[in-house]
């Protein structure tokens, strides 16, 4: 191992955040026809997707480049560069851009899903009642 144990846990947690999300699966479950079925497989097609993404990305960077010539911070717009692409640095920092605010508009639309499942099962109206006294 190049970087040691610490080079695999920087990886495994840069790697957790690409699996991040799957709440929305599942809060959104009593929306769909048939739950028993479409949970599972929505989950196993996403981990599915996200797991050929980044396999397909580090496929790419260990092939354009050594591994000891990636910048740790931002790899991609170093392996471009390394192969020429000084442009591509620019599609990089709009993906980036693009996932960014994805991430935001998914902690809006979905994290108030959690909040009326518990106001309907009367568990917030006990928290406010507790605050106004």
């Amino acid at each position: 191992m190049p970087y040691g144990f610490s080079g695999v846990l920087s990886g495994a947690a840069t790697c957790f955040y690409a699996f991040v999300g799957f709440d929305c699966i599942a809060t959104t479950g009593e929306e769909v026809k048939n739950p028993q079925r479409a949970i599972p497989f929505g989950i196993v097609a996403s981990l599915l997707i996200c797991f050929v993404a980044y396999f397909g990305v580090s496929a790419a960077l260990t092939l354009m480049m050594p591994y000891y010539l990636l910048d740790k911070n931002s790899p991609l717009p170093v392996a471009f560069k390394y192969i020429g692409w000084d442009g591509a640095k620019y599609a990089v920092a709009v993906g980036s851009l693009c996932a960014l605010s994805t991430r935001y508009l998914h902690n809006l639309v979905f994290l108030n899903r959690p909040l009326i499942v518990l106001d309907a099962n009367v568990s917030l109206e006990i928290l406010t009642f507790s605050v106004h006294e």
